[in-house]
């Protein structure tokens, strides 16, 4: 995808893997216009049915930050816009971050989430777009990072379940050591979203590595790297692993 100013891409969505599935997340968002903003981009997959889908914008915490918005899609049918002009311009959600939940009547509930900054002419500086989450992991790994003078790397998990989880989180380096271990404890509901060195504080600059999280419960996750004036950003999607 090409919009003139900064470029996209994303692969294909595979919609059978969701079967069964009538809520997806991303766990994060940020709504701080008129600088930055955040597209959502549902589909309603199912062949056989209509949905009535609803967005809920929680805090890191959980807490509901405004009324959700409801709308119905017929099959094939496609809801897409900034979260800030869809939750109608709430002064509530300004300066506002935190994670989406999407929840349909069916199944096949599909969609991307985009970050942007200000879209005057077209000329964005950045664009990087990840699909939705409807399958959360338990073992997995971002298979690229980095942190230092020039680049800096974010990872949020979300526990959308009802247990509360435990993750550990390994920062491996390219020669296969373990550079620094983190522990995260997340309850029901809630999201954890940090750079590289705020999971890490010790590590200082980072050339590059790949981070695992082993959590006791399954999380929903997206990670991505950008330069630190905000000209480039890329979306790390996590690569599931085998557990023990």
């Amino acid at each position: 995808y090409d919009n003139g100013g900064a470029d996209t891409a994303i692969n294909g969505i595979n919609v059978d893997a969701f079967a069964g599935i009538t809520r997806v997340y991303s766990p994060q968002f940020v709504i701080a216009p008129p600088l930055y903003e955040t597209w959502v981009n549902v589909i309603n997959g199912n062949q056989d049915s209509e949905a009535i889908v609803t967005l809920t914008l929680r805090s890191p915490a959980g807490e509901t930050l405004s009324h959700p918005v409801t709308r119905m899609l017929p099959r094939n049918a496609q809801w897409k816009g900034n979260l800030w002009d869809i939750f109608q311009n709430d002064p509530g959600l300004l300066g506002r971050t935190g994670w989406l939940e999407v929840s349909s009547s069916t199944d096949y509930i599909v969609g991307t989430l985009s970050f942007t900054d200000k879209n005057n002419d077209l000329n964005h500086k950045f664009l990087a777009s990840f699909q939705l989450s409807g399958i959360p992991l338990s073992h997995f790994l971002f298979p690229f990072v980095s942190e230092n003078e020039m680049y800096e790397t974010a990872i949020a998990l979300l526990n959308a379940g009802d247990q509360p989880a435990s993750a550990r989180l390994e920062l491996w380096g390219p020669l296969g050591t373990l550079e620094a271990v983190a522990t995260v404890a997340l309850v029901p509901g809630a999201r954890t979203a940090q750079s590289l060195s705020g999971f890490f504080p010790a590590i200082g600059f980072f050339g590059a590595g790949n981070v695992r999280v082993q959590s006791s419960q399954p999380l929903h996750s997206s990670g991505f790297m950008y330069d630190r004036e905000l000209r480039f950003m890329s979306p790390l999607p996590p690569v599931p692993y085998p557990g023990e």
